[in-house]
């Protein structure tokens, strides 16, 4: 019974944000839009903590209040983004910055993932393995 109930109103809530959508203005109504869809904007600026492991770095992620999980480690090279990062297919620019202040550049093929943030590229990590990267920038390719 609890769960007939749920369903009703529900599903009358939703009828009624419908009904109520066609009487917003534009602009209203984009803003309702894209803070349901989009949350982050180009291009992305991390701040990051790594950690070296054997062949691979592990950490953290942070853009704005958000944290993610990193793993940079050798392979077919390509970047992996949750989500909520994506923008579009296609390739992105990735700039990390290490403890030396060396900026190293990885320009590769982006996919969506789950919840974490994966890069995968043999050059890269053999660069990083002995410059830990603190942050790094993620844009589109132009």
């Amino acid at each position: 019974m609890i769960v007939i109930s749920c369903f009703f109103f529900v599903s009358n809530l939703l009828a009624l944000l419908i009904k109520n959508l066609r009487h917003l203005n534009n602009y209203s109504a984009f803003i309702l839009l894209n803070t349901m869809s989009q949350i982050f904007d180009y291009p992305l600026e991390f701040s990051l903590k790594m950690d070296l492991g054997q062949s691979y770095l592990v950490g953290k992620a942070s853009c704005k209040d958000t944290t993610y999980t990193i793993n940079i480690q050798g392979g077919r090279k390509g970047i992996v983004l949750p989500k909520e990062l994506m923008k579009s297919d296609g390739e992105v620019i990735a700039s990390f910055f290490t403890n030396s202040e060396k900026e190293i550049i990885l320009t590769a093929k982006v996919s969506e993932g789950m919840d974490w943030i994966e890069i995968y590229d043999d050059f890269l990590i053999w660069s990083l393995a002995n410059d830990i990267p603190t942050s790094l920038i993620i844009d589109i390719s132009r």
